[in-house]
């Protein structure tokens, strides 16, 4: 059940950006950028897992990751 609601609200949020993207893409690039995912995945972390340190670590582990994947938007500026 968990599983099915943590789907579903992935998926509202890239279907909706993506939709919105068509009108102001902007905007949607903005909403898509922000760290929603992020923020609603080390919250699932903590609650399914109530570990501090376990989502204290899986918090630097995104942190860490944030620079080695601006290394995918390069193609679409060049």
């Amino acid at each position: 059940m968990i599983f099915a609601l943590k789907v579903l609200l992935a998926g509202l949020i890239i279907a909706f950006s993506s939709w919105f993207a068509g009108q102001n893409p902007r905007i949607a690039g903005f909403i898509i950028a922000l760290p929603i995912a992020s923020i609603i995945a080390i919250a699932f972390v903590y609650f399914e897992h109530s570990s501090v340190e376990k989502t204290i670590l899986y918090a630097k582990s995104i942190l860490v990751a944030i620079p080695v994947s601006y290394l995918f938007f390069l193609p679409f500026f060049l």
